[in-house]
């Protein structure tokens, strides 16, 4: 199970760039990939190329996006730490597809600069290796303080020294220490003798009135002294008002300072027995998503573009602008006669009721949902 911590850095990374502005950039990056697929000649670039609109980045760990890939780059560099991450991506963005310079003059970009002619080796993807060499190009420039305008941290004061950010390679000018350099701070538990002493302060001023001796009962749980050891050096009474005291406070002082992990601990521990095994922690337990067919997905989807639509009818335009890569898909059944996999689909689906196709008054064919459209739709994610 993820952890609290794991799962606010995930979100801290997820944090810093919009959904919404990365949609755009993926946006801009696939037409100008589907405009290079266009225009190439060769048929084993251009099956390569197609193969890129599912899988842009083809990586050791998998498929990534052009806009994960760069912000990874990013992260990995430790840029985020130093600069506006998505100030950063636009100057990415613009070192690989804006074909003019700031002068005006025209220069080649990624996808627009591309050379089928050059020679490549075998199962290699040239573009891909001529993505990742604009991205470690404009990388570099930022790392190593090219762009000033891009910095949002002021100059270091004289006579001391800033860290350096992310991994260097032998020959790389430094700006800064090397975190390697720095030899690690010595362990110690600052943060939970600081939460020892306050707890002591707060029990040391209920002592007068209680006429117990609470930091010494505190400082006997705390060196792990059981209850029967407790019990002979407080005696049983005094023993049980004083757990009853320590909780208390414990709690309120968890509650006052945002502690919730102590909190959750406390709560653990409420009904605790030495001789029973100790409670088990709260499991969230885990949806089993179905598992769907073809024929189910398919159909599924089909209906997702027409619900999205607000349920008018849809014509072959609307579908394949949602669905754009199904008309570059082969049919699922060779022999079935049709071109692709949409007109497959549909066709299947109007024979067994799930849409209802209509002839528009110009000769075009439109879909509805169909009478039995609602065994197949798939309920949002």
């Amino acid at each position: 199970m993820q952890s609290f911590r794991e799962w606010l850095l995930e979100e801290e990374r997820q944090a810093l760039i919009p959904q919404s502005v990365l949609n755009g950039y993926e946006y801009a990056f696939n037409q100008a990939l589907n405009d290079l697929i266009r225009r190439t000649q060769d048929p084993v670039l251009r099956a390569k190329f197609k193969e890129m609109m599912d899988c842009p980045v083809r990586t050791a760990a998998g498929c990534r996006s052009f806009t994960d890939y760069i912000v990874g780059g990013l992260i990995r560099n430790g840029i985020h730490n130093t600069y506006d991450t998505e100030s950063v991506l636009s100057y990415v963005f613009q070192k690989m597809m804006m074909a003019t310079t700031d002068t005006g003059e025209p220069r080649n970009t990624v996808f627009s600069g591309f050379d089928e002619t050059r020679p490549y080796n075998p199962g290699d993807n040239p573009l891909q290796g001529r993505f990742m060499k604009f991205l470690q190009y404009a990388i570099n420039n930022v790392r190593k303080g090219k762009i000033p305008r891009l910095a949002q941290v002021e100059r270091r004061p004289q006579d001391t020294v800033s860290i350096a950010q992310g991994r260097q390679r032998a020959g790389d000018p430094m700006v800064g220490i090397s975190p390697e350099a720095i030899p690690a701070r010595a362990s110690s538990d600052a943060g939970l003798d600081e939460m020892v002493q306050d707890i002591k302060g707060l029990l040391r001023k209920q002592e007068p009135s209680t006429g117990l001796p609470l930091v010494k009962f505190f400082g006997a749980v705390m060196s792990g002294q059981r209850t029967d050891q407790q019990s002979r050096l407080f005696g049983d009474r005094q023993m049980r008002a004083m757990r009853d005291i320590l909780k208390q406070t414990v709690a309120k002082y968890a509650k006052s300072t945002g502690n919730y992990s102590l909190l959750t601990l406390l709560q653990r521990y409420e009904n605790f027995q030495g001789n029973k095994p100790m409670p088990a922690a709260r499991t969230t337990p885990k949806v089993v998503k179905p598992v769907l067919s073809d024929q189910q997905r398919d159909y599924g989807s089909i209906l997702a573009v027409i619900d999205r639509l607000g349920g008018r009818p849809a014509g072959s335009a609307d579908l394949g602008k949602f669905r754009r890569r199904w008309l570059e898909y082969p049919p699922r059944d060779s022999a079935s006669g049709h071109r692709n996999r949409l007109e497959e689909a549909l066709a299947k689906m109007v024979q067994d009721g799930v849409l209802t196709a209509t002839k528009t008054a110009k000769g075009a064919w439109v879909y509805s949902p169909g009478p039995n459209a609602g065994q197949y739709r798939q309920p949002a994610a």
